[in-house]
């Protein structure tokens, strides 16, 4: 696993290439449109994926260009990391 850490707020993600996050975008966007209207609204928001998520830092919605490969000591053991696009995975 490749992690990143975002220059402006120190936020850690793992990073994915573009196409991996295109095609998690469009798995997630085709279930969404297999919900009901009420499950679309209660367990997302009414809100279909889009690539922009893994466009930014979750901490700072800094650019993801703004990164470095993290170290160790970046970030604990057991969080949970959300995807980056990184130009070099």
């Amino acid at each position: 696993m490749h992690t990143v850490t975002c220059l402006a707020c120190g936020w850690v993600m793992v990073a994915c290439s573009r196409a991996q996050a295109e095609q998690e975008v469009a798995q997630f966007n085709a279930y969404f449109a297999s919900l009901t209207e009420n499950q679309r609204i209660d367990y997302y928001g009414h809100k279909k994926a889009d690539i922009k998520r893994y466009e930014q830092c979750f901490g700072c919605g800094g650019a993801y260009q703004n990164f470095r490969h993290a170290v160790k000591e970046d970030c604990p053991d057991g969080v949970t990391l959300l995807p980056l696009i990184q130009d070099d995975v």
